[in-house]
């Protein structure tokens, strides 16, 4: 029997007058039925409020998306990645990257909700550069790797140039700013530019292991991340007083890669 119907409330209050116990147990049937047409409707207002909840969201989160790709904001967030670069994120000035785009203050915060928005943006954009430049290099050592050698030879030349090179170096120093500060709206696109990363070491390192260049032994993913612990620990010497020759550092390096990872019999 459904009590949640106006006919159902209807019938029981034509039959309530049959003496005392007949009332009470109208009035208990009539509580039920109240109480199941109340329950109906905050079911179906809840359904309601859920539904425009996840449109709602759904919507801001396009919008959101839109405004990410706005030339305008793309603009703004490569000129404030220089400006990071060339003085770090402690003394960045949002007067300087006004003067630069030639924006007024209004118009920056159009596309931005404050100051620290804008470099949460720059930092994630400038990771970003960084696993770029690192995916673009490794795909040319293992496209133009014809024999173990080559392969070699590019992975030992990279890792030099990763000691060496200035603009790497200031990179390197954002990123670790970037992992060390990083508010909870910045995780996500940096676990998904962390992944893509990693990821990318991961098929280079089972391609060759396929070749017979790596040992077959080796788990591809920890060796995708000792890669880049070791590569990120730069920093490290980056920091200190006194610094390690890119010579020192290759060479400890190339050591390790011949006795721990290499196929002997690559090389034979």
């Amino acid at each position: 029997m459904t009590y949640g119907s106006n006919r159902e409330l209807e019938r029981l209050l034509e039959g309530g007058g049959q003496g005392p116990r007949r009332s009470i147990h109208t009035l208990c049937m009539l509580n039920r039925a109240v109480l199941a047409r109340s329950v109906a409707r905050h079911s179906d207002s809840s359904t309601v409020r859920y539904s425009l909840g996840a449109m709602s969201e759904a919507r801001m989160a396009k919008s959101n998306e839109q405004q990410a790709e706005h030339p305008t904001r793309q603009m703004l967030v490569s000129i404030a990645v220089d400006l990071l670069k060339e003085q770090g994120p402690v003394d960045f000035r949002i007067d300087d990257l006004l003067d630069r785009s030639g924006l007024t203050r209004g118009a920056v915060y159009h596309h931005f909700e404050n100051v620290d928005d804008v470099i949460g943006s720059a930092l994630i954009a400038s990771y970003s550069e960084g696993v770029e430049a690192t995916v673009r290099y490794i795909r040319e050592v293992l496209a133009s790797a014809t024999t173990f050698a080559e392969f070699r030879d590019g992975l030992f030349k990279a890792n030099k140039n990763y000691v060496r090179n200035e603009d790497l170096r200031v990179l390197r120093r954002l990123r670790a700013f970037t992992l060390a500060n990083s508010a909870r709206r910045m995780s996500e696109p940096l676990a998904v530019e962390q992944k893509r990363l990693t990821d990318e070491y991961v098929a280079v390192i089972e391609t060759a292991i396929g070749r017979g260049w790596i040992k077959k032994s080796i788990d591809p993913q920890s060796l995708a991340v000792f890669v880049q612990a070791y590569s990120f620990g730069v920093i490290i010497d980056d920091v200190s007083s006194t610094h390690l020759s890119a010579e020192q550092w290759a060479a400890h390096i190339e050591d390790y890669f011949e006795a721990c990872v290499f196929e002997p019999s690559a090389s034979s």
